[in-house]
């Protein structure tokens, strides 16, 4: 399965992560998504 996450270090983006970790789906590729602002900054 592949996914991308919009605004992951958004507080939504956050809880998707949440849940995705918590359901232990098989992820093949996670793409997470952020405006510059976030630019290296970790959540």
């Amino acid at each position: 399965m592949n996914i991308a996450i919009v605004g992951a270090t958004g507080n939504v983006g956050r809880k998707i992560l949440e849940v995705l970790e918590k359901k232990e789906l098989k992820i093949d590729n996670l793409h997470l998504v952020a405006s510059s602002k976030s630019l290296g900054k970790k959540n």
